[in-house]
């Protein structure tokens, strides 16, 4: 589904703003392959280019892709520079990747956009939140969620991987000796399935279980989970987080589009920005 808006807009903006000049389309994070070799199909004139801060990542891109394209360069979003204006910059499941402020590499894209061109942001997004502690509940339930599904699947150790991910989220980004325990991991897993029947039938009772679990986990390994510190990168945010990012940046939204149950466990969103100046 988000191949699919993402791809939709894309070509419609070709068909509305293309010039002489080449098409320019600029993947952020060198992870869809084939959403690239789609719209390479689609519009066989664009110039298109993939970075990514990994080697590894860009290998098995080209290992993937039956043709030469796109360009693929080593870069770092908050600092990476094309060589010409960009049309559409796009990234899928990389914005909660990058270090904080997010605003920064929003920038650093925003300069960089023709005076029409667009950013498609596609990620998972936690349901909305006031401040950082109920950051915390709303990611336990995010991963509650994710947990519960694989538990019902018998996949329990992909189960404790998701595990990992919300202890590695909840952690103090330096300090994560204590998260791979079983004692942890088991923790989690044995309460995500009572999160997620909860969260489906009243979300404040839903908020309290994973309450009570982050409480748990503070107790059980004191000094190692606490608020999430601001230039951590690899955690996950809610849609009006990334507003206020892609404000500071200087962005506007000019339409988006959601999946899943982004109002109560959270979900895929992918938004379109444009510069602030043009509207």
């Amino acid at each position: 589904q988000s191949d699919d808006f993402i791809l939709k807009i894309v070509k419609e903006h070709f068909l509305q703003h293309s010039e002489s000049r080449p098409f320019e389309i600029v993947e952020v994070g060198c992870r869809s392959f084939r959403l690239m070799t789609q719209i390479e199909d689609s519009i066989p004139g664009a110039k298109l280019t993939a970075f990514d801060q990994n080697h590894s990542a860009l290998k098995v891109c080209r290992d993937q892709m039956d043709t030469d394209k796109p360009a693929l360069k080593i870069g770092r979003a908050e600092n990476y520079q094309h060589h010409t204006v960009v049309d559409v910059f796009f990234s899928q499941g990389e914005h909660h990747l990058i270090p904080k402020p997010a605003s920064m590499y929003l920038k650093n894209l925003a300069k960089q956009l023709s005076p029409n061109g667009i950013i498609i942001l596609s990620d998972e997004f936690l349901s909305n939140y006031d401040h950082a502690l109920q950051r915390q509940i709303k990611s336990i339930i995010w991963h509650a969620h994710t947990i519960a599904t694989v538990l019902k699947e018998g996949q329990e150790e992909l189960a404790k991987e998701e595990a990992r991910f919300l202890l590695s989220d909840l952690a103090d980004h330096e300090d994560q000796r204590f998260m791979d325990t079983d004692e942890a991991l088991d923790l989690v897993c044995k309460r995500a399935p009572e999160i997620d029947i909860a969260v489906r039938r009243d979300q404040k009772f839903a908020d309290g279980i994973a309450t009570d679990l982050l409480q748990k986990l503070i107790a059980q390994f004191p000094g190692t989970i606490k608020e999430v510190r601001s230039k951590k990168g690899a955690y996950k945010i809610c849609e009006a987080a990334m507003l206020l990012e892609a404000e500071e940046a200087g962005l506007r939204v000019l339409s988006s589009k959601s999946f899943g149950p982004i109002r109560t466990i959270g979900g895929l969103s992918n938004f379109v920005l444009g510069q602030k100046s043009l509207g």
